[in-house]
């Protein structure tokens, strides 16, 4: 499960690079870029197709539907993405032919952040 483990935090911010750059790491960019712009739900289901990818635990040549959202702040699944996944450690996630494709967004919230701003206070307090 080790690989797992490290395939999943490309995007969150919880990478080696985050540990001696903070907030200037390119994962730490990446992840508030698709946070932000697109919600954590669009973030999190590009992430679990990623790691399902990297172990073998989905298909690489098929599409499938990604589902992730806001959960933990009261939103539950509210982003279905169907994308053409690809692992992270061959690289072949940034391959031209082979990458990993959001190929169709089925559903993403309107409003990216609708729960409480005392939720977002502590988001940020955290560093999220």
């Amino acid at each position: 499960m080790k690989v797992l483990e490290e395939s999943f935090w490309p995007l969150s911010g919880s990478t080696i690079d985050y540990a001696f750059l903070g907030d200037r790491a390119p994962s730490m960019v990446v992840h508030k870029i698709l946070s932000r712009l697109l919600g954590y739900g669009f973030k999190t289901a590009i992430e679990v197709a990623l790691a399902a990818a990297d172990i073998g635990a989905i298909p690489v040549d098929q599409e499938i539907i990604a589902m992730a959202g806001t959960g933990w702040a009261g939103g539950g699944a509210d982003c279905a993405l169907v994308v053409k996944p690809a692992g992270v450690f061959g690289k072949e996630f940034l391959d031209v032919e082979k990458g990993m494709e959001v190929r169709e967004i089925i559903a993403m919230p309107r409003p990216k952040f609708k729960f409480a701003p005392n939720v977002i206070k502590k988001i940020k307090e955290a560093g999220i």
